[in-house]
């Protein structure tokens, strides 16, 4: 699944992040649930119902399932990242955005919640987005869309020589990334 071409730069690399995230499939019980035993199992069963759900297009069946998995571990990152992409592809940033921090609570270098915390915070706070990028670029230096998001940011802050290196080494990596005009 492509992110469509005529969607915003940020926005396809948060249907990029989203598909990744589907892509993995369901996660072991020890990454799923610090839960042990029949409780890591029906966590890690309903993280693979939701993940097959969500990329299905049936976010409403999706959603429950990553609620049942917060019923038994109210901290699963994925359950909560997931919840969180579910409001964000709906427009629904404002509710996206605690879930993301609440996954980031959880494990604060889980870096697709980082990505589209970043996403979501891009207009309303630029500054908080840029080092929300820079972090994920950190923890992955090979991350194309955090530079080229990056750039964008730094373009919006006035940082044009910033956001120019940005977009140069987002190319690097994705010679596909154009930077906007």
């Amino acid at each position: 699944m492509q992110p469509p071409r005529t969607a915003s730069p940020l926005a396809r690399a948060a249907a990029v992040v989203i598909v990744g995230m589907l892509a993995l499939g369901a996660c072991s019980s020890d990454e799923a649930s610090p839960a042990a035993g029949k409780q890591g199992d029906t966590v890690a069963a309903l993280l693979a119902s939701g993940m097959a759900a969500q990329g299905k297009g049936d976010a409403e069946t999706a959603a429950a399932a990553y609620k049942g998995v917060l019923a038994t571990d109210p901290t699963n990152k994925y359950a909560l990242y997931n919840l969180g992409t579910i409001d964000q592809l709906a427009g629904r940033a404002a509710e996206a955005e605690p879930k993301y921090r609440a996954a980031l609570a959880s494990d604060p270098n889980f870096e697709p919640a980082l990505f589209n915390l970043a996403i979501v915070r891009t207009t309303s706070a630029p500054q908080e987005a840029a080092d929300l990028y820079e972090k994920v670029i950190a923890l992955d230096p090979e991350r194309a869309g955090a530079h080229f998001n990056l750039g964008v940011v730094q373009r919006s802050l006035g940082r044009a020589a910033e956001a120019d290196r940005s977009f140069a080494r987002a190319r690097e990596l994705d010679p596909t990334l154009k930077p906007p005009t």
